[in-house]
């Protein structure tokens, strides 16, 4: 499994970046977070669901195998709070958060 060590750190840097870059050559941060939330949605609407077919399988246990996928998925959510919780430590625009409908 992929670790995600060093991310937050690697985040912070990049924020650092962007503001510097905003104020020094007028940046605009809106064009940013929008191109950034569209490549998260491209990314998840190009994968599909990854589903296993065992013909020995009961229903419970495809059902299972479904919500797990499903779940996988909700990590979106867990990477948008991540992101939000990076703006709130890092940055005082909070038009920068992400908000999911």
């Amino acid at each position: 499994m992929p670790t995600n060590r060093g991310s937050m750190g690697n985040m912070q840097e990049y924020v650092a970046f962007l503001n510097e870059a905003a104020k020094r050559k007028g940046l605009d941060l809106a064009m940013v977070e929008a191109w950034w939330v569209q490549r998260v949605r491209d990314y998840f609407e190009s994968s599909p669901l990854k589903l296993k077919v065992d013909t020995g399988s009961s229903i419970k246990a495809s059902l299972t195998a479904i919500f797990d996928e499903a779940k996988r998925r909700h990590t979106f959510i867990d990477l948008v709070a991540r992101y939000n919780a990076i703006i709130d430590a890092c940055e005082t625009d909070p038009s920068l958060k992400i908000e999911v409908a």
